[in-house]
């Protein structure tokens, strides 16, 4: 094979994978984007405030207590659930509390979605909260 017929077959492979990667992102987007959708049409319109799931859960239990921060956006503060026991932090909690001896305060903070993290752990470092990467 010469180097005109090598350099054709690598043009042509080049061209399928880029094509199909292509495909895949645009597929990608397309349920990504329906996701969203339906999401926004199952959840409503979101101008009121979600439940807040600030508070002690496992109260009473021997062992230390914790502070769990919990650090998101809207889906992290539960919109779309109409009680404090389905947003996340409230389960969070109990699921600590109730697995290990201690009992666990939840402290909900809503971030900006384009907050970095140097100022999460800015805020972590003031609220004495530890983070898990």
């Amino acid at each position: 094979m010469g180097k005109a017929a090598a350099a054709k077959k690598l043009a042509s492979a080049a061209a399928y994978g880029g094509g199909g990667l292509s495909l895949l992102g645009g597929a990608v987007y397309g349920v990504l984007t329906a996701e969203a959708k339906l999401a926004r049409r199952a959840i409503g319109d979101t101008n009121g405030e979600p439940p807040d799931s600030t508070g002690w859960y496992g109260r009473g239990r021997p062992g230390p207590a914790i502070k769990v921060a919990l650090l998101g956006d809207s889906s992290a503060a539960g919109y779309g659930v109409d009680r404090v026991e389905d947003t996340p932090g409230a389960r969070l909690a109990s699921g600590l509390a109730e697995w290990a001896p201690i009992s666990a305060q939840s402290v909900q903070q809503l971030l900006a979605p384009t907050a970095t993290s140097e100022s999460v752990g800015a805020y972590g470092a003031k609220h004495q909260c530890a983070f898990w990467n």
